[in-house]
Parts: structure tokens; C-alpha cells; sequence
């Protein structure tokens, strides 16, 4: 796994700088555009539009050995803090909308896709790795937002987590926060890099309408989008 990336970061066509932690890159099997590879910690992040719809449970089976998520893994709440601090951010935290902090969050969204809107605004939405307390019988996991919202009617973005959905829920609304480690810096062959990187930014996807098409993980997962926008739809 490790040469295919490695491989397709070399050849990889740069979309976007956040700073210099943070850039984007291509892989092979999700396509153009499908990862944010943070250099400070050595991950890269696979975009949530890639997994919507799905459960923890179904992402999970998702990434044992051959299946379309093989390799990655579910990123833990502090390694979300991380990539957050990556973006320039400090953190978890309520961002007025007037404030400083609002261009790099609409920038980390242009990067890890979004999943949603609300008022015409870009969020995302994934679910990780870290537990939550049990409600009942039903395991959770935390799902950590980068959410528009209004504080004492005053407007802005929320990054923060909450323990809303169990384990077996999926929602087109939610991805999941996947990463996979990438080699040291040295192996990757900069000066390489360098001379492909083109530095641009995506379009933010506003989020997903009850029409479109499944993804190439639902695909061989043998879901479908669903008409109630309430997650995989089995056939």
C-alpha cells in the first residue's frame, strides 16, 4: 500500500494549500482530488464525500484486507484536533463567521469535502474511531463536525463531536474520517513533487441531492443512494 501511494504522490497534481502542512493529493483508486495528505503527521486523509451514507459498521468491514477502504483506517478525535491545527485552526471550538478563523475552515472543507450545508454554507461531517459511551445495548462512536451553526444568534462554525448515531446508522449527511500512514518525507522524492505540484483549489460541494449517482464504494458494497437520505440502501 505504502508504493502505491508513494507512487501517487509523486505523481499527484496538487489542488490546494492550506499551509504548509496540508496538501492534496490523488490516489488510484478513488480518483483525482480523494486525499489530504498532512505532512506534519505523517497521514493522509481519505475525502468524507467518499464514504456518506455508510455506517461505522459497514466502513469498518469497509477496511479489512480486499475490501474498497483497504489500508485506511478510522482517525481517532485527537488526530482530528491535529488536522484541524494543521488547517491553521486551534482547535475544537465555536468560529464567528466574521472572524479570522472562517477563511481556513471553508479552505479544510474545500479539502476533506463537504458532506452537507446549511443556509447555503459548507459543512462536514464524519464519523472516527473513538468510542462513545453506550446508549442501551448500542455501541456508538463519536462523529466530529465542521458544522454551521448560529451561537446566541450570532453565525458561525462549530468544530466539535457528538455521539448522535449507533453503529449500525448511516446517513448521506455523515461520511467517515478515514487515513492511512504515507512514508517518511525523504521517500517520497520532493524534488519530484515539486515539479508536478499545480496549486489550485476545488469547488465545495455543497452537499448531496436525493438523485445522485453511488459512489465506487456503494457500487461494490451493493448499495444504493436512498430516496430518505437515511444511508445504504441495500439492492
Amino acid at each position: 500500500m505504502k508504493d502505491t501511494l508513494t507512487l501517487s504522490l509523486i505523481l499527484f497534481i496538487c489542488r490546494g494549500i492550506i499551509s504548509a502542512a496540508l496538501l492534496s493529493s490523488s490516489d488510484p483508486r478513488f480518483g483525482e482530488n480523494s486525499l489530504t495528505l498532512d505532512t506534519s503527521t505523517g497521514l493522509a486523509w481519505l475525502d468524507l464525500p467518499m464514504s456518506v451514507g455508510l455506517s461505522y459498521n459497514q466502513v469498518l468491514a469497509a477496511t479489512q484486507p480486499d475490501g474498497p477502504f483497504a489500508g485506511f483506517r478510522f482517525a481517532t478525535r485527537e488526530e482530528i484536533t491535529d488536522l484541524f491545527r494543521s488547517a491553521g485552526l486551534p482547535g475544537e471550538g465555536f468560529f464567528p463567521e466574521s472572524g479570522t478563523n472562517t477563511a481556513n475552515i471553508l479552505q479544510l472543507i474545500s479539502l476533506v469535502g463537504a458532506t452537507s450545508s446549511h443556509d447555503g454554507r459548507a459543512e462536514a461531517l464524519g464519523i472516527t474511531g473513538s468510542p462513545a459511551p453506550p446508549v442501551g445495548v448500542n455501541s456508538l462512536h463519536y462523529t466530529e463536525y465542521i458544522e454551521f451553526l448560529y451561537g446566541s444568534t450570532v453565525p458561525g462554525y462549530g468544530l466539535a463531536s457528538f455521539n448522535a448515531f449507533g453503529d449500525g446508522y448511516g446517513t448521506y449527511t455523515v461520511g467517515s474520517w478515514l487515513v492511512e500512514s504515507v512514508p517518511e518525507p525523504t521517500s517520497w522524492g520532493i524534488g519530484m513533487i515539486a515539479g508536478v505540484m499545480l496549486v489550485g483549489r476545488r469547488c465545495l460541494n455543497l452537499g448531496h441531492n436525493n438523485l445522485r449517482q453511488p459512489t465506487p464504494v456503494e457500487r461494490q458494497l451493493g448499495c444504493s443512494p436512498s430516496a430518505t437520505r437515511r444511508g445504504c440502501a441495500k439492492r
